[in-house]
């Protein structure tokens, strides 16, 4: 069929479809080029620094981060040595549990001329590609203008991981092309796409959660009654397998260790009194990262009003997968600076974006470019700062 024998409104949401993601994919190569030039090359992305990187393994800064670290995993993913390559772990069975993204880029490293540092640039860059093709399609199915759907596709972390060499991009591009394959009813393409989410980061096992409680409710209310939903027990098991793997070789339960054990004894007190809270080492950051923190709260806040009201035409699934993530952003024990409470907040982020793309109120689209302003600032400002 000739685009001329389609419905006129079908020809301009493909034109539409196309001329968004075209931009998103823009987007991502001006920030990596701005941050190469910035950064002076891939070695940059890293971020590397004392103590945990030592002097002649990589170009170090004043403090690194945890980029460090998947760089170090993606020099050899199945390690079992505390220190090696001139890097040691600081916490290994945590950072290790994190492995989807160190392994694709171990893998794009074996490509000639190919370091693993443009690796890691390379894996999370086309993660991110592959979440604005994602994200423009369930914008479009939304009845949305697929516009929105780049702010789907990027969270406000996102320009800090991509930036950083971190993971959210790759567990973000999965969770995103699982929740088009579950609409679509194709679940077992979305469990194995889960499976690559949970292996980059573990806590996108909320979505998982809340897809699986959703699909009991749809059976429970009588809606759908299928076996097809038990594929989501595959990332399950292999997260409880890799999890149990890495208790053998560290002699530790990773989810016990790190920053995911950082949850606070009285959950959203320990949240909201850090709203507002200073003590950056340059008193804007302190104006920046409250605005961060207010627009998190906004978002969460506004998907909540909209779920409640039933104004939004999100799954029951997808639902639950907010509520979830919602949970989980709400029972750390702070929200301190930028980098630690936009990368642990991120699911809540993009999962309350999700809600508003499905809302048809009319306030949902100054939210929406609120969320999309504050990434562009985000990817700004992290052009600039190392």
């Amino acid at each position: 069929m000739t685009a001329e024998a389609l419905p006129r409104r079908a020809v301009r949401t493909g034109d539409a479809v196309r001329a968004a993601r075209i931009g998103g994919l823009a987007s991502i190569a001006i920030f990596v080029a701005a941050r190469l030039a910035r950064v002076h090359g891939p070695e940059g992305f890293v971020v590397a620094g004392p103590p945990w990187t030592h002097p002649g393994s990589l170009r170090l800064y004043r403090e690194g981060y945890d980029g460090q670290f998947v760089y170090r995993l993606a020099l050899d993913p199945f390690t079992r040595r505390v220190t090696e390559h001139g890097i040691t772990l600081d916490v290994p069975a945590y950072r290790q549990q994190r492995i989807a993204t160190a392994l694709m880029a171990h893998a794009v490293a074996w490509l000639p001329g190919i370091s693993t540092a443009l690796a890691l640039i390379l894996v999370n860059a086309l993660a991110l590609a592959v979440a604005v093709f994602a994200g423009t399609r369930i914008a479009a199915d939304a009845g949305r203008h697929p516009g929105w759907g780049l702010v789907l596709a990027a969270p406000a972390c996102m320009p800090i991981s991509l930036g950083r060499d971190l993971t959210e991009p790759v567990a973000w591009a999965a969770i995103l092309v699982a929740l088009v394959l579950v609409r679509r009813r194709h679940w077992l393409a979305a469990a194995l796409s889960l499976t690559v989410a949970v292996l980059a980061r573990e806590t996108s096992l909320v979505v998982v959660a809340g897809l699986g409680v959703g699909a009991i409710w749809d059976a429970v209310r009588g809606r759908r009654r299928e076996w097809s939903p038990a594929w989501l027990l595959i990332p399950v098991a292999v997260e409880a397998a890799w999890q149990g793997w890495l208790h053998s070789v560290w002699g530790v339960l990773p989810a016990r260790t790190g920053q995911s054990n950082n949850a606070s004894g009285v959950p959203v007190v320990g949240v909201l009194r850090s709203v507002f809270e200073t003590g950056a080492d340059q008193p804007a950051l302190d104006v920046v990262y409250i605005l961060e923190r207010l627009a998190i709260l906004a978002l969460i806040v506004s998907a909540a009003w909209m779920l409640w009201r039933r104004r939004s035409a999100v799954s029951a699934g997808e639902g639950a997968s907010w509520l979830f993530a919602t949970l989980l952003a709400l029972s750390l024990r702070d929200w301190s600076i930028d980098v630690g409470f936009l990368r642990a907040t991120y699911e809540a982020w993009g999962l309350s974006v999700l809600v508003l793309v499905y809302t048809r109120a009319w306030q949902a689209r100054y939210l929406l470019a609120g969320a999309g302003a504050t990434t562009i600032a985000i990817a700004l400002m992290y052009i600039v700062r190392v």
